[in-house]
Parts: C-alpha cells; structure tokens; sequence
C-alpha cells in the first residue's frame, strides 16, 4: 500500500476524535463510478477533490432539521484498486460518516459502488492495510462493520453495498497468532512483488486478511511482511494469542509495515 498524505490539501476542521473513545471501524462506498487499477494518481484526487466540495454544501439534516454540510470529506481514509490510499481527514479528528457514532469510529472509504459487483481484489487488500494503519496509530484492534451495520433505526442505509453480504464478514474480522517461520516457508508464503531478501535466522510479521473467495485468491493475502534479526536464545517464541492478524511472529506492533 501507498499512503499518501492529502491532510494539508483540504484542511478539515472539525472536534478532536479521542482516541480513548475509538472502539471501531466503518467501511463506505463512494457510490460513483468505480477506479481501475490503472488509474493515475492525478484521477483518483479528481475523485477525491469532488467528493470534498459535496461534503461542504448543505445536503443534510441535522437533529434540528436544519441543512448542513459535513465540514468537508467525511471519511478518515480513502482506498483505492491501484493500491493507493489516501489519508484525507487526519486518524485524531472526527468523521461525519454515521449519523450518533462519529465520536467513536474511523472510516475508511472503498472508493466506487458496490451495490451489484463487489470491490476486486487489489482493492479489498488496500482497505485492509488502511484498516491496519489506522489501528497501528490508534493503538488497539478495532471492531470493523459496514456503514449500514452502525447505522441507526432513523438513519437506514445500504452502504457499502449490497455485495457487502458476499465480502463483508469475513474481511472485517481478524485474528492473531504468532509464530517463527523458516526462509523456505516465508518465501513460499510471502509473493516476490513484496521485494524481500532472504537473511537466515530471522523473524519475520506477515499480516494476512482473511477474505472470503471468490473475490480473492484462494490463500490469505499477504498484507505487511518484516523480517528483523534477533538474538538465538529469543527464536523459539512459543506462539501465543494475540490480535489482528492471521500468521504473524513476534513483532511489536510499531514494526508493522505498511
């Protein structure tokens, strides 16, 4: 994943998120039209760019009944197909995303419509390495559910899509063990696109997303992978439970690559 810092460009303003609140994740669809992977950087701020000035024009109802905007993008974070994400509104300031839970959850935005074809592969693993930046900043797991999950009774609502049945549970939920791999089975696990050099003797944090198929390959995706050296009486770590991820050694969490 690329994250690429966009804070300064639109300066949102609005109340400090606090952090000690934050207990979960929203996912949203943009409903409009759906990226490639092709796209540049230059088309996908474009997007992003008109995304912002809807937020700032008066299309909603607040408690009062009276129009207003949202201040700006709602969301914290923004993926894309082309493995590009987007850090918008800064992980300590509050979204306007779901109506009563602003206070308490970070959002991470699929950009495109998924009502009737899901998000594709490239895209759903760029969400998870944003859901797992955000939580590496945050510092704690977070609980991830679709926008219409969080969603109040007088504020119903099908985002992130309808195929949000097909991809949705599995790739919100996680798990953590950890472990010590060999070299031979990091590289059989670990794809060469992820540009890693084989060291002896070496933990290493492979963070996977469990997604269901069809919509990724049949073996966990890869997501963050980071080998370091450590001393020999420390290479044989009993695995033990843990959080996030599916296969991960033993690793703190700011080593998390992203």
């Amino acid at each position: 994943m690329q994250l690429i810092d966009l804070t300064d460009r639109y300066n949102i303003i609005r109340d400090r998120l606090e952090l000690a609140r934050v207990d979960g994740g929203a996912w949203h669809h943009s409903v409009t039209k759906t990226p490639a992977a092709a796209w540049t950087r230059k088309q996908e701020i474009a997007v992003l760019d008109r995304i912002h000035q809807y937020h700032l024009e008066a299309h909603w109802y607040n408690w009062r009944g009276e129009l207003v905007s949202l201040g700006g993008f709602a969301y914290q974070l923004a993926v894309f197909p082309s493995r590009r994400a987007y850090l918008v509104t800064p992980l300590r300031m509050r979204g306007a995303h779901v109506a009563s839970h602003n206070g308490h959850l970070i959002a991470v935005l699929l950009v495109g419509t998924y009502t009737d074809t899901p998000p594709e592969p490239a895209h759903l693993e760029t969400a998870v390495q944003a859901r797992l930046y955000a939580e590496g900043e945050i510092g704690k797991p977070l609980i991830w559910k679709g926008h219409r999950e969080w969603a109040e009774p007088d504020h119903p609502t099908a985002c992130p899509g309808r195929t949000y049945a097909e991809w949705g549970p599995g790739f919100s939920g996680s798990q953590e063990v950890r472990t010590v791999y060999t070299d031979d089975q990091i590289d059989r696990l670990v794809p060469a696109s992820a540009g890693l050099h084989p060291a002896k003797d070496r933990h290493v944090r492979v963070v996977v997303a469990d997604v269901p198929k069809p919509h990724l390959p049949p073996a966990n995706v890869v997501v963050a992978v980071q080998r370091r050296q450590v001393p020999v009486d420390q290479r044989r770590t009993p695995p033990r439970a843990g959080r996030i991820c599916h296969e991960e050694p033993d690793l703190p969490r700011d080593d998390l690559a992203g």
